[in-house]
């Protein structure tokens, strides 16, 4: 009797200075040159939508793109209806993206609201914000409600405080607790679980501030948290990852930056980030999350506006092979359903096309194993693979790698007279199933390390065809 010991190894050449390691990567910029700052934005389902702002020459625009991180390609999309717009505010509620407010291109205040729907393209005005009209506001969204509230409507005698919560299923607006901090413009806000963050900003035309506080819906009040770590800085850029806020970016009055720290409001304590000396500073960029990574985009430098798209997480890389039959000819494999797996979790799946080809775009760097099942039909059994699984148990020969898992037929963790017979039994239709299925894949593991494609080919098998006699049908 032999024991099965099947172990499936792929070697995969890898940086140890990439591995697993959150980083900052330069992406595909907006495009068409539009460069811009105090542009507007918002993620829905996996997507990044981005408009408005400054261009170079002081103009005030209304244009509006899709960034899709799978390919990172940007399309634009219909105009922004409001017309031109600096410092708007975006929010994204239940799979619609909002912008309000904003310093319109008649210098005028803006207090307008409107709906965006990334399925049919279209904008639809809705309510609008009954305070003071305003640019410069912060944004956070609870539980299905946007809180939107500081700006300014003028000079630095105009700062506000107030709060204004927005519900989209009422399309009604309730004002809330004023920020307890000082008047301001041109804060930062960000949301992790029940919670809502806003501070920096300006809140005079010589003063940047660095206080922060955490709003709680549930009984709509605030509180104070530690300082933002560094000076004061206003037209801070924020994104939320790992239920971490990432704060950075920004102008203090003498300095513009390209620096960032990590809020964790478990323990109410900053930390700074990693910094690519590659990105240049600014401020009034706009920030936003898709999945666990973080992205900022466009925003002002001494140098002018800037267009460019800046990612922080982990590496990604493009995932693909060939799946064959083992037998002589090396048959491909159709309709293979591929599953990406960490641990018990199915990250991502693919199905296999005629040619046996599968792929998985924009795999984030880290271990994961492959998973195979398939429904085509089963075959090639026959008297020659009970024969050779009971010369294996008998040490006459040797079956290695994934022909010894397929002669396991009965899910013994064993080969041997057992799985022969029941091969028997199957091949003159005694019995019509094995314990173990009906197929068999090698199941590899890999490790997804950033950069380049990664090709990763492997086998199918019979369960029982020992042998590899089977040609499976297209």
């Amino acid at each position: 009797m032999k024991f099965l010991h099947w172990i499936f190894v792929l070697i995969v050449i890898y940086s140890e200075s990439t591995f697993a390691q959150y980083s900052w990567t330069q992406k595909s910029g907006i495009p068409y040159n539009s460069g811009r700052y105090s542009a507007a934005g918002f993620t829905v389902n996996d997507k990044a939508y981005l408009g408005l702002g400054v261009i170079a020459g002081g103009t005030r625009v209304y244009d509006f793109y899709e960034y899709n991180p799978v390919n990172d390609s940007w399309t634009q999309k219909s105009d922004y209806p409001g017309g031109g717009s600096l410092a708007a505010t975006g929010f994204c509620i239940n799979g619609k993206g909002y912008i309000c407010l904003g310093l319109g291109a008649d210098g005028n205040n803006k207090a307008d609201l409107w709906e965006y729907n990334p399925v049919t393209d279209i904008w639809t005005q809705k309510t609008s914000f009954p305070g003071t009209a305003r640019y410069g506001a912060s944004c956070f969204v609870v539980d299905g409600i946007a809180y939107v509230g500081t700006g300014t409507y003028g000079n630095s005698n105009n700062y506000l405080f107030d709060l204004w919560a927005y519900d989209p299923l009422l399309d009604s607006w309730t004002q809330k607790a004023s920020f307890p901090g000082n008047k301001r413009c041109h804060a930062t806000a960000f949301s992790i679980g029940h919670f809502g963050f806003m501070g920096g900003g300006y809140s005079n035309s010589t003063t940047a501030t660095k206080d922060f506080w955490k709003y709680t819906p549930s009984t709509n009040t605030w509180t104070a948290c530690t300082d933002f770590p560094t000076t004061g800085r206003a037209n801070l850029s924020s994104f939320v990852i790992n239920n971490l806020g990432y704060v950075g970016l920004g102008y203090d009055f003498t300095t513009y930056h390209k620096n960032f720290f990590t809020y964790n409001p478990a323990t109410n304590t900053w930390a700074s980030v990693t910094v690519n000396n590659s990105i240049p500073i600014r401020s009034s960029a706009v920030g936003f999350a898709i999945g666990n990574t973080g992205y900022f985009s466009t925003g002002y430098s001494p140098g002018g506006v800037l267009a460019d798209l800046w990612s922080y997480g982990k590496p990604v890389s493009d995932l693909e092979g060939t799946i064959t039959y083992d037998n002589i000819t090396n048959s491909y494999l159709s309709g293979v359903t591929v599953k990406l797996m960490q641990g018990n979790t199915i990250v991502d799946s693919a199905l296999s096309d005629a040619t046996g080809q599968y792929s998985f775009s924009a795999v984030p760097a880290g271990n994961y194993t492959i998973h195979c099942t398939s429904t085509t039909a089963w075959g090639g059994v026959n008297s020659t693979d009970a024969y050779m699984i009971l010369k294996h148990s008998t040490s006459l020969i040797n079956l290695i790698g994934i022909r010894l898992k397929a002669g396991d037929v009965n899910l013994s963790v064993t080969v041997n007279a057992v799985d022969a017979l029941l091969c028997s039994k199957r091949f003159v239709n005694l019995i019509s199933s094995f314990a173990a299925g009906d197929w068999i894949f090698e199941d590899p593991e890999v490790v997804v390390t950033g950069g380049p494609v990664q090709t990763l080919n492997f086998k199918g098998l019979c369960v029982g065809d020992v042998n590899g006699s089977y040609t499976p049908p297209y």
